[in-house]
């Protein structure tokens, strides 16, 4: 009986015991070790290779290729070194950069347009210049300033501060009192950039006559329709205006 037991029990473990040594393997703990070899090996090929590397994308972004010196590091910038990887940064962002400049000309190309810079131009005289309500603005004449012809007003405006109370009584203040044109980060670095990336301002001038207090005068508006942030529109922003 007690034999006939003990043959009984040890045949009762053999079934867990050897399906624990059966089991099949932990496929995250493979994928770990697979992980762990690719980076062993990784971390090799950079000692061998990491000045070729450096010296390549330095090379690149020297010569305006950003994405190529992503690609020369891409394989080793998981694997934490600082200095790869502060040069991937630097020409990541010079590809973000790009890519905005481009949403940038395709808006500019699709929106800046006769008509939307009458449009805002009425809108400013109606509610900021204070012309007379039955004034006739449709003789005005506008005419599209070069981009570097421009940038030094938009520049100028770009660096004032926002909100408070209007700078003086004159039109433009009182715009920009009440509503200042909001930039991507990249569209300030774009105008400050030399030279000015080509293609990337929408800006206008507007002249003619008009009635201001029943009297007839010249004016001038320069008007800038700046991207908005997410690229999808332009936003008025006035420049300078004067009247004669």
């Amino acid at each position: 009986m007690l034999a006939a037991a003990v043959v009984l029990l040890a045949a009762g473990l053999a079934g867990p015991a050897l399906r624990h040594f059966n089991a099949a393997p932990d496929p995250a703990r493979q994928q770990e070790r697979r992980v762990e070899a690719e980076q062993a090996t990784l971390r090799k090929e950079l000692i061998r290779d990491r000045d070729v590397v450096l010296a390549t994308m330095r090379e690149r972004l020297q010569r305006g290729d950003p994405q190529g010196a992503m690609s020369a590091a891409t394989r080793f910038h998981a694997l934490g070194d600082p200095e790869i990887n502060a040069l991937y940064e630097q020409a990541a962002q010079r590809v973000s950069f790009e890519q905005r400049l481009d949403e940038v000309r395709r808006v500019v190309e699709a929106k800046c347009t006769p008509l939307a810079a009458r449009i805002a131009a009425t809108q400013f005289m109606r509610t900021f210049a204070r012309v007379d309500a039955d004034t006739d603005l449709d003789a005005l004449v506008f005419t599209r300033l070069a981009d570097s012809e421009a940038r030094p007003a938009i520049t100028a405006v770009v660096a004032k501060p926002r909100g408070g109370a209007p700078q003086g009584d004159d039109p433009v203040s009182r715009a920009h009192a009440t509503h200042r044109a909001r930039l991507h980060d990249y569209d300030v670095v774009a105008l400050r950039s030399d030279p000015l990336p080509e293609r990337i301002l929408c800006a206008w001038r507007a002249t003619g006559a008009v009635d201001v207090g029943g009297q007839r005068r010249a004016v001038t508006l320069d008007f800038w329709l700046a991207p908005t942030p997410f690229g999808q529109s332009l936003d008025f922003e006035p420049l300078v205006y004067s009247v004669r």
